[in-house]
């Protein structure tokens, strides 16, 4: 199902997977007591989103209330931050940006991210006159494939 659009609960079974193999279940055990507000013990990914914290690859979707917004659709922007964090390892920052995209403004969260995702060629452009990154827009299961692939240099025949 390639046109399928990931979750965020999805992603981080996907993320989990591409950074310690193919793996059955998540790589840690989760703790007693959850770190997002969302995500209870009860949840089928709660182990996973638990794991992908544990691993620095995410910050959640919100501060107050700390949640994780396992059933929200993955973004681009989003991507962009799991895959360079793959690539690069969790404690990675991006340079700065230069405000090549025009749907990219200088105050968005993933400013930076989204240029580094695209200088390095994790995620192309979504068009080219004017370029733009479309940063909101949900990431299909063939993108996120793309992005797994590149992140983890796997030659491509």
């Amino acid at each position: 199902c390639p046109d399928r659009i990931l979750s965020r609960a999805e992603s981080a079974v996907f993320v989990e997977r591409g950074e310690h193999g193919a793996i059955a279940d998540p790589p840690y055990a989760p703790p007693a007591t959850p770190t997002f507000g969302d995500v209870p013990p009860s949840y089928w990914g709660y182990g996973w989103i638990e794991s992908l914290w544990a691993d620095g690859f995410t910050a959640g979707c919100l501060l107050t209330p700390f949640s994780y917004c396992p059933e929200r659709q993955h973004t681009r922007a989003e991507g962009s931050v799991f895959f360079l964090r793959i690539e690069y390892g969790a404690a990675y920052t991006p340079p700065p940006g230069t405000g090549i995209f025009t749907d990219v403004l200088p105050g968005d969260w993933f400013y930076d991210w989204a240029e580094a995702a695209y200088n390095g060629g994790l995620l192309p452009a979504c068009l080219t006159d004017p370029l733009a990154y479309c940063p909101n827009s949900p990431l299909d299961r063939a993108w996120a494939a793309y992005m797994m692939v590149r992140a983890k240099g796997i030659p491509v025949p």
